[in-house]
This record gives structure tokens, C-alpha cells and sequence, in this order.
């Protein structure tokens, strides 16, 4: 079970589902960095491990959350 770091609630869903649906600010700020971190030559593998989560995740979100920036 995680908890949020921002309003400290224990999750029963996934993290990234919270942070979407409750922390969307936060949330995609997250998205912008991996985007950046991306972008500067991290792979979407150490992305995902730095950042616990999983590189479906993280793969989508810059696939997604890129093509804004």
C-alpha cells in the first residue's frame, strides 16, 4: 500500500491513478519532468526506477504528455 506525498492518504488504487484524479497539478508536473528527463538522454527504464513506477507508465505519459511541449 503507498501512501500520497502530498495529502498522505493510504492508497487503494494505483499511485499514478491518484495523482491523476486527485493531484492532476502535481501530477503533471511529474509528466513534464520525465518528459525533460527524456529528453536529456534518461532511458524510460531508469525513469521509471528512479521514480517507482512502472515503464508503460512512464512510456505513455511521454509519449502522451510530449507532444505539448
Amino acid at each position: 500500500m503507498h501512501k500520497c506525498q502530498f495529502c498522505g492518504r493510504f492508497l487503494l488504487t494505483s499511485y499514478n491513478q491518484h495523482l491523476a484524479i486527485t493531484h492532476e497539478k502535481e501530477w503533471n508536473k511529474i509528466k513534464k519532468e520525465w518528459v525533460k528527463l527524456y529528453n536529456d538522454g534518461l532511458s524510460i527504464k531508469n525513469i521509471a526506477t528512479d521514480y517507482h513506477t512502472n515503464v508503460n507508465t512512464v512510456n505513455k505519459a511521454i509519449k502522451d504528455f510530449g507532444k505539448l511541449y
